[in-house]
């Protein structure tokens, strides 16, 4: 074989190479992408479900103004009358094993004129604490949001995409060693 077709040879694998490993980010981008949409689909749809049965046992007239993301770890909902401590924890709990989000969260209830701090508390779903009855008692003519916070959603999504992240490692290693074999 003569020299130029080595040198062409050598130069195809190069691209070849490089086309394998944008390929490959571009793939961990997508997927690091798709479970950061399919995690916020999953907390608004269990917050949804939250605010519904809130709304359904509530002795009050409650009235529900909509769910928000403020952050990419943070949602509010927000209501027109006072919120049931110990139901809105209950339903929490359940909402999130049904949405199977088994990310640890903060919830907290706040006054929305003066944004001051309710109830809520830290729920660590590895070490569930029994749902306790909070007695806080509400004013009725206030109006309430309630605030949920993932603080660890970043690890709890690197967790789901570890194995990803181990074989794009195994493929650039390859990648390495042909290049340094060239």
């Amino acid at each position: 074989m003569s020299r130029a077709a080595i040198r062409n040879i050598i130069l195809l694998a190069f691209i070849s190479l490089g086309g394998i490993i944008a390929t490959q980010i571009i793939w961990v981008k997508k997927a690091v992408d798709l479970k950061e949409q399919q995690f916020n689909h999953r907390a608004y749809v269990a917050l949804k479900s939250v605010a519904d049965r809130l709304i359904r046992d509530s002795k009050y007239s409650v009235q529900l103004d909509g769910i928000n993301k403020k952050a990419s770890n943070f949602y509010t909902i927000d209501f027109s009358s006072p919120v049931n401590v110990t139901l809105l924890e209950s339903y929490l709990l359940i909402e999130s094993k049904n949405q199977n989000i088994n990310a640890d969260f903060e919830y907290g209830i706040f006054e929305c004129t003066t944004d001051s701090f309710y109830a809520g508390r830290y729920i660590d779903l590895k070490n569930p604490i029994k749902v306790q009855r909070l007695d806080v008692q509400a004013k009725p003519n206030e109006n309430y949001y309630i605030g949920v916070l993932f603080p660890k959603k970043k690890s709890y999504l690197q967790d789901d995409l570890k194995l990803l992240l181990f074989f794009s490692i195994v493929l650039m290693v390859v990648i390495g060693f042909l290049l340094i074999l060239f």
